[in-house]
């Protein structure tokens, strides 16, 4: 549907899908931006919150920030199965209102147990990460909804770069707590953003009615939706395990430890600009090229990454591998989320995506616990297992159908057919 270009309108894309797609990636960016400059902080705020003996810093900090994300991985299915009834876009906008509250109220509470409260309400009542998903997976057409997805991967891989920057400036300036409240406007100015710019297609009450909803126990039981849940969860591992054990691998190449946070935050930061560029390309590819294929070359270029990283002699060396991970694999959850969304049935997507995202917020939560443990025998061992994963990850995927082609994919195949009939 093209749109009248008068205002605010001439600075939009005409077509609806796409300013939808525009507005979820300008809210997700900001809301992810508003969670990352704060969050990295958040032992130094348990300090401040009365908390003085390191080990009970580590624990509460891990407490607090690991809460949330397990919640709301256990009920990212059941808001998408609310949002397949009764519309997506309320449900997002109803996550983001309770994570502006969150948020606000953070900057006010006085012990770390009013803390650990708000973070597991956050977990309850969010799970805008899995509808987002839902959403631009759904308002583009099949053939622009992996370059959509791809996009929506690249935007919250740059928000782990920029926003912690951002963070730390803030922190040292205003405030750690003072900073809640920065986040807060972020969240409102992200709800601003769907409510004026998002048009969800307005379906009478009459045929919500009579739509078939499937129970959530059903929409587990979809075709390849276990199967790429499991995927998600395994890929997780060199992703989100790398954390606890970077600064420690960065020491024992023999950076002096004046120097360790600098180059373990560089280190970081490069990979996650690498992968946010890796998932907007696997998104392109995506619309033109076969997923299940792309899956594949991606989990494979992480067995090759991870050993790589393993093999590394020093710094320098350790922040190419890095790179060279974030290309070669960062873009595996966006191909994923697009196989998704050509294998599952468009009227469950909000459940069956947030089964999904449950698989892939339960790797990531696990991961750190279980690379701790590896590094405690070899540090080296933490990547020798993340190339094991993705083998693993390569192996089940291979169980995957490949969805039919696109248009895009007819038109690429088409138009390298003759130059196949002159190469033989």
């Amino acid at each position: 549907m093209n749109l009248p270009r008068n205002g605010l309108a001439r600075h939009l894309p005409s077509q609806q899908w796409e300013r939808n797609v525009y507005a979820i990636l300008l809210a997700v960016f900001v809301a992810f931006s508003g969670f990352t400059v704060v969050m990295p902080f958040l032992p130094l705020y348990v300090r401040q919150l009365g908390v003085t003996d390191p080990g009970q810093v580590a624990i509460w900090s891990g407490l607090i920030f690991g809460v949330s994300p397990v919640l709301a991985g256990l009920m990212a299915p059941v808001w998408g199965s609310v949002a397949d009834r009764y519309g997506r876009k309320p449900m997002f906008v109803r996550a983001l209102v309770a994570f502006f509250f969150i948020f606000l109220l953070s900057a006010f509470v006085q012990n770390v147990y009013q803390m650990l409260a708000l973070r597991a309400l956050g977990g309850a009542f969010g799970g805008f990460g899995a509808m987002a998903l839902a959403m631009v997976s759904t308002s583009a057409p099949e053939g622009e909804a992996s370059k959509a997805i791809g996009r929506l991967q690249s935007v919250q891989f740059l928000t782990m770069a920029s926003g912690p920057l951002f963070g730390g400036v803030l922190a040292s300036t205003v405030g750690i707590r003072n900073t809640f409240f920065v986040s807060a406007a972020m969240y409102a100015l992200a709800l601003v953003a769907v409510v004026k710019l998002y048009k969800e297609e307005d379906v009478p009450k009459v045929e919500r009615e009579k739509k078939e909803h499937l129970p959530l126990r059903q929409v587990l039981l979809l075709p390849n939706l276990l199967t790429l849940a499991v995927v998600l969860s395994l890929a997780q591992f060199m992703n989100r395990g790398l954390g606890p054990v970077l600064p420690l691998y960065v020491e024992s190449l023999g950076m002096p430890r004046g120097a360790v946070a600098f180059w373990a935050g560089l280190i970081v930061s490069s990979g996650a600009v690498a992968a946010a560029v890796a998932a907007g390309v696997a998104g392109r590819l995506g619309s033109r090229k076969p997923l299940r294929i792309l899956l594949l070359a991606s989990l494979s270029g992480g067995i090759i990454a991870s050993l790589l990283l393993a093999a590394v002699q020093n710094v320098p060396q350790l922040l190419a591998a890095r790179v060279a991970l974030g290309i070669l694999a960062g873009g595996t959850q966006t191909v994923a989320f697009s196989l998704g969304s050509r294998l599952l049935p468009n009227e469950t997507r909000g459940a069956s995506f947030g089964f999904l995202s449950t698989g892939a917020m339960v790797g990531g939560g696990l991961s750190p616990f279980l690379a701790g443990g590896i590094a405690a025998l070899n540090l080296r061992f933490v990547f020798l297992a993340g190339a094991v994963f993705y083998l693993v990850c390569s192996l089940i995927a291979l169980r995957l159908p490949s969805p039919s082609p696109t248009v895009d994919e007819e038109e690429t195949s088409d138009t390298e057919q003759p130059s196949q009939v002159a190469a033989r």
